[in-house]
């Protein structure tokens, strides 16, 4: 799913979500490091870029370097790991300023899915922001296997944090590979700041 994603995202502007998010970031200094976990073809990390951030892509596809290559000036603000999310949530100490995981999680087995929302609060600076997007149970990605999630669930799991955008949308429509389906997503934009 990763490689026909990217492949087809290539180009492609940045999910709504993360220019509603940037909206959110006031009090981030403009140097701050983002964190974009399954990062595919780059498309929302470029839009940080281009604001000045620093960006740490994960991905496991290995395409994820070429992608660097074609994103033309803003490439140096572009980190590229070529690793597991698990993996990289396991081993990393490093804290970030703004955490996107767009249409990633749900892949994502059991375990590693547990271990993102236990790790959340050490990844984020305090006043951080989390960029989340989920399938809810009616999909048609639960017919696949593909994990889905409640949004009272998900509001349960995120309770330490402040829940700054929360969106469900159904719909029908293709998927990037042209399956007709059933979506259900969630949208989640969130922070740990403690001041307000």
């Amino acid at each position: 799913m990763t490689n026909i994603f990217a492949e087809a995202t290539k180009g492609a502007p940045p999910y709504y979500l993360v220019k509603k998010a940037y909206a959110y970031i006031d009090k981030i200094d403009d140097n701050a490091r983002v964190l974009d976990l399954g990062a595919g073809s780059l498309r929302n990390s470029l839009f940080f870029a281009k604001k000045g951030f620093s960006i740490l892509a994960i991905d496991k596809d290995k395409n994820i370097h070429n992608y660097r290559k074609e994103v033309g000036d803003s490439a140096d603000r572009i980190e590229t790991v070529q690793e597991d999310i698990c993996k990289f949530l396991q081993n990393n100490h490093e804290q970030f300023s703004v955490i996107l995981a767009t249409h990633v999680i749900p892949f994502l087995s059991e375990n590693c899915r547990e271990t993102f929302f236990k790790t959340l609060s050490s990844l984020l600076v305090d006043g951080g922001v989390l960029v989340l997007t989920f399938w809810g149970p009616r999909d048609d990605f639960s017919r696949k296997g593909v994990a889905v999630e409640e949004m009272e669930k998900l509001l349960e799991k995120l309770q330490s944090f402040k829940i700054l955008f929360a969106k469900e949308r159904e719909y029908d429509g293709p998927t990037v590979d042209g399956w007709e389906k059933h979506w259900h997503v969630i949208d989640i934009v969130a922070s740990n700041r403690k001041d307000d």
